[in-house]
């Protein structure tokens, strides 16, 4: 059944795999090292510890990839490190507990299966098909045993198919199907009010400072820091550094004569007869016999561009007589005809030809020979082939030193670049989250804090940080993950303060003017206006808000849509809390859904159907989570 599933999960399926199941995988990774040696742990999943280290690592890259998910609205929707430290860690004990439940029902992937998909990984690959040498480079690169490599995927495959197998095998009725898209297509109409009142940072007492200070000491971490020296190779830059004379591009012309010629161009006319791949019998002998009368015409003498004109079913060369211009043999997708027209002689008329258009008589009318191009005209185009394949070879040569010489070197580069002539160069103070320049390139800082790099002190493997580029680096110095002083930090507490102490002002001033609004049931906006100036608050009105509305802060949409729906002769009420210490009353007035005029397309059928089994899924999720051994160190987070 997995199999079968899997087989089954492209186009549109596919899609929705990726977006609901794929995305946790891709971020989650374990074997490299970001901090200091042997932290404690922050969960306990059925006898399964998940690491501190593990954990910060995964949480640095959920942040990362929520930022650049959702920008400014970040905040927002994650205004402390709680939430999303929460949501985490929830997801790291939900992906072991779906592997222990996996491992306990037998649910494997065999070795058969697990050659072929090693083996149709295109980054394995070379020229298309596997090479074993590449694997073992790959593997390398990611500081991991053939065993741990194909362990993880053995994992992540088994863990991919079987959650596509609840997905895809759920059932959604057609009842439940347009109450979902009724519900997503509802359109709801509120007014809200921001209450913004602000408080002084130096408002803030130093003894709430001193308590905030060490309540949180969590939140003042100054992050693992790295200094690097490096060489790296660089393809282009090497193409860019290559000149040559008009001798060697001379040489270059003269030595592959062929790549310098024009194709050999044939000048066509033909009359078509248009016939389709289902068409009857019937249609074929109709077809047959009005191809047969053209061509009892043309051997009669009469004139082909004549012939075409009255025949063709090509409407736009038969005005031209059948004209089709100059064609090569790589112009147009058709063996027979491309075939014939290669194999007459100039004036000659073929048989009728049955190709993929249908039925064609062909005419040869004229013949242009290969030519030289003049040198002059391909010099560039000369200069350019050989500037890219002489620095790939140039590329590939130092590439190789580069990783056998550093590898000797073990824990120096002075000596490499020496004997390289290349340049070593050197990084300021970098970290994982804030890396700039070079050490914001692939695999860099990944490899930097790695044991080998960092702890053992030695020089890395050759990593590809870019497309035509390769590195070799060293760490130089380390500051390891510290605790900033209460005097480096002392100003962010009191913006952090502030912002709490404004949060409950306007919090307690919002109360207020809900109650106020409640007192006024009535739906006169001219009284709402007036409400709202006493109490300094604006009113912003939005109107048939869908839900994928973009053009409202998502936490006023995801509150619009939460909120009981209003009466026919009231409204409904409700506030929330802004990231910047500002309070929001959303008053819902209003709320539409033409359940009668939805329609639901079939790319839309799917989505809902697979969201349906993604809720089955969750619901698996939640049974194990209840059944099995959970503990979460909060302290440690």
């Amino acid at each position: 059944m997995l199999m079968q599933i899997r087989e089954r999960a492209t186009g549109v399926f596919a899609y929705i795999i990726v977006l609901l199941i794929s995305v946790p995988f891709a971020l989650w990774g374990i074997q490299e090292y970001f901090g200091g040696p042997g932290d404690a742990a922050v969960a306990e999943v059925n006898g399964v510890e998940i690491s501190k280290q593990v954990f910060d690592q995964r949480l640095q890259q959920q942040r990362r990839y929520m930022r650049s998910t959702l920008g400014d609205s970040f905040d927002q929707l994650y205004p402390d490190e709680v939430s999303i430290k929460q949501e985490v860690i929830e997801s790291m004990v939900r992906e072991q507990l779906l592997r222990d439940f996996m491992q306990n029902n037998g649910i494997v992937i065999s070795d058969i299966f697990l050659s072929q998909r090693i083996q149709s990984v295109p980054q394995l690959q070379v020229d298309g098909r596997f090479s074993a040498e590449r694997y073992e480079q790959v593997v390398q690169s990611q500081r991991m045993s053939k065993a741990q490599f194909e362990d993880q995927l053995r994992q992540d495959e088994a863990s991919m198919q079987y959650q596509s197998s609840i997905v895809f095998s759920s059932f959604l009725t057609n009842e439940a199907g347009h109450e979902y898209a009724t519900l997503r297509n509802q359109a709801r109409s509120f007014d809200y009010f921001v209450v913004a009142e602000t408080v002084n940072p130096q408002a803030v007492k130093s003894a709430a400072i001193d308590s905030y200070y060490q309540k949180n000491q969590e939140r003042f971490q100054a992050a693992a820091q790295v200094k690097l020296e490096y060489i790296e190779i660089d393809q282009q830059a090497i193409a860019d550094g290559m000149s040559f004379s008009d001798a060697q591009l001379l040489e270059a012309y003269q030595q592959d004569p062929q790549s310098h010629r024009t194709d050999e161009l044939r000048q066509a006319k033909h009359i078509l007869f248009k016939l389709a791949e289902d068409a009857t019998e019937e249609q074929r002998k109709a077809t047959a016999e009005r191809a047969a009368k053209a061509l009892v015409e043309l051997n009669t003498g009469m004139d082909f561009s004549a012939v075409a004109k009255q025949y063709s079913e090509d409407t736009i060369s038969a005005n031209n007589g059948g004209d089709l211009g100059f064609i090569s043999r790589l112009d147009i997708d058709n063996p027979v005809f491309i075939d014939s027209l290669f194999s007459m002689k100039s004036g000659q008329v073929s048989p009728i030809l049955d190709t993929k258009l249908g039925l064609q008589i062909v005419q040869l009318t004229a013949i242009k020979a290969p030519e030289m191009v003049p040198f002059e005209k391909v010099r560039n185009r000369i200069a350019n082939e050989l500037r890219a394949e002489r620095s790939a070879q140039k590329f590939a040569s130092l590439a190789d030193r580069l990783q056998e010489l550093s590898y000797e070197a073990e824990d120096r580069l002075q000596s490499v670049a020496e004997t390289l002539n290349l340049e070593i160069k050197t990084s300021s103070w970098q970290t994982v989250e804030t890396a700039t320049g070079f050490a914001a390139k692939n695999k860099v800082m990944e490899t930097a804090f790695s044991e080998e790099v960092l702890i053992k002190g030695f020089n890395s493997e050759l990593i590809e940080t870019n497309d035509g580029q390769v590195a070799v680096l060293r760490v130089t110095d380390h500051r390891p993950a510290a605790v900033l002083s209460k005097a480096e930090v002392e100003s962010d507490i009191r913006d952090i303060l502030s912002v709490e102490l404004a949060a409950t002002l306007n919090a307690e001033k919002a109360m207020s003017l809900m109650q106020a609004m409640e007192a006024n049931s009535n739906q006169d906006s001219a009284k709402l206006k007036s409400l709202a100036k006493t109490h300094k608050a604006s009113i912003e009105t939005v109107q048939n808000l869908r839900r994928d509305d973009a053009s409202v802060p998502p936490v006023f949409v995801m509150q619009a849509f939460q909120m009981p729906l209003p009466s026919v002769d009231n409204f409904s009420l409700s506030s929330v809390a802004l990231s910047d210490g500002s309070h929001a009353v959303i008053r819902l007035h209003h709320s539409e859904t033409n359940a009668d005029t939805i329609k639901v397309d079939q790319a839309e059928w799917v989505a809902q159907q697979t969201g349906y089994g993604q809720r089955e899924l969750n619901a698996i999720a939640k049974a194990l989570r209840e059944t099995g051994d959970v503990q979460i160190f909060n302290d440690n987070l």
